[in-house]
């Protein structure tokens, strides 16, 4: 199971489809393996990908997941959590895992995430990984095979889109600056405030879910 690439680049400015960086960092270790173990255990028992949040933390590898993000407030409300989890654990790195469609439009590619459950787009299912770690960020693509009833058969080689047009980049969870105790405690109150479980006690097929 390879990617078409797993593009790497400096954290700012992102520039997705320009290699700039050698050697393999947190982000693509963790896209590599609990990422592409959550992709794959979701789409066999599922047959779908939601839009998932995955973290290196110093308990294990945790997800955050969310089955709609079709309006600015469920996107937003995605954010923030991520980006309080990414706080509050102090991640090394962090993946967010999409399902998404490639369709052609002229002579470029346009790339769809799927954002709500039961929508189904155009063209060719793949799935896309967007990694960062404190200093990178960079993406990797597979093609989403499926058997003639539909269910999930596994992943290919996906295509080329250094030159395709994202409709939504999913990057920014990061923080920039390792936190302090008081941002961590921040978003630890954050996090309670909306009730969701702690990952260590919710852990299954050795990850850890928000």
């Amino acid at each position: 199971m390879t990617a078409n690439q797993i593009t790497q680049t400096d954290a700012n400015p992102v520039e997705s489809g320009s290699e700039r960086s050698s050697g393999e960092c947190a982000f693509t270790k963790l896209m590599k393996d609990a990422a592409l173990k959550v992709v794959e255990v979701t789409m066999v028992v599922c047959g779908k990908l939601p839009p998932s949040l995955v973290t290196a933390t110093s308990s294990g590898d945790a997800i955050f997941s969310r089955d709609d993000l079709s309006n600015a407030g469920k996107m937003q409300e995605f954010v923030t959590t991520g980006r309080m989890i990414c706080i509050a654990e102090n991640v090394d790195a962090v993946v967010v895992c999409v399902s998404a469609w490639i369709r052609t439009e002229g002579n470029s590619q346009v790339i769809e995430p799927v954002l709500a459950d039961g929508v189904r787009g155009a063209g060719q299912e793949v799935v896309m990984l967007f990694g960062e770690s404190r200093d990178k960020m960079g993406w990797a693509v597979y093609s989403v095979e499926r058997h003639g009833n539909g269910h999930f058969r596994g992943f290919e080689e996906g295509p080329d889109i250094r030159n395709a047009k994202v409709n939504w980049e999913f990057f920014g969870f990061m923080p920039t600056e390792v936190p302090d105790d008081i941002s961590r405690r921040k978003a630890k109150e954050y996090l309670a405030a909306r009730n969701l479980p702690n990952p260590r006690t919710s852990q299954e097929r050795g990850l850890y879910y928000y």
